[in-house]
C-alpha cells in the first residue's frame, strides 16, 4: 500500500512540474526549513482568514490557478477561487484547524499532507468535529511558495 501511495505522489510531482520540467537526479531532501516555515506560515494565515471571514488572507496561500480535485470543474483562476471562498464564508458557521503533518520538498515543489478539522457552530451543529485528511502540491513561484493543487476527504476509521 505504501508503495502505491509513493507512486501516486511521484506521479503528482511529475504532473505538477509541467511539460517543460527537467528530471532532477538529486535525492529528495526533507530538510528545507525555510520552505517548510513559509508553507506552515501561509497555512496558518489561511486558517486565520477562514476563521475571521477574511478572503484576502485565505488567498495568499494560492497560486495564479488552483486545482481542487474535489470540485466538478477542478481548475480555478484566482478570481474563481476567491468567489468560491466568498460563497463558503457567506454561509460559514464553522471554524477550521489545519495541521500539516508532513512536508516533502524537492527543488521548487513540495507535497504537503495533514489533517483538516471542521468545527461546526450553532444549535444544529453535529456534536463532534469533521476530521479530513488533505494533500496539496505547492510550487515556489516568484512571489514565494503557493499551493497549486489540493484534495481532501474524510478519514475512514
Amino acid at each position: 500500500m505504501q508503495i502505491k501511495i509513493l507512486h501516486a505522489c511521484t506521479l503528482l510531482f511529475v504532473a505538477c512540474a509541467g511539460a517543460s520540467a527537467q528530471v532532477q537526479h538529486e535525492p529528495i531532501s526533507l530538510q528545507h526549513p525555510r520552505a517548510e516555515a513559509a508553507i506552515r506560515s501561509l497555512t496558518n494565515e489561511f486558517v486565520e482568514g477562514y476563521n475571521s471571514g477574511d478572503v484576502d488572507k485565505m488567498m495568499k496561500l494560492h497560486g495564479p490557478t488552483y486545482i481542487d480535485v474535489n470540485l466538478g470543474s477542478p481548475q480555478q483562476s484566482r478570481i474563481e477561487r476567491r468567489r468560491y471562498y466568498a460563497g463558503i464564508l457567506a454561509k460559514q458557521n464553522s471554524e477550521i484547524r489545519v495541521t500539516p503533518e508532513k512536508i516533502e520538498v524537492q527543488g521548487n515543489q513540495a507535497l504537503v499532507w495533514g489533517t483538516l478539522v471542521i468545527i461546526r457552530k450553532g444549535d444544529s451543529a453535529p456534536s463532534r468535529p469533521i476530521e479530513l485528511r488533505y494533500m496539496e502540491a505547492w510550487r515556489k513561484l516568484p512571489e514565494g511558495w503557493r499551493a497549486v493543487w489540493g484534495m481532501d476527504g474524510e478519514i475512514n476509521r
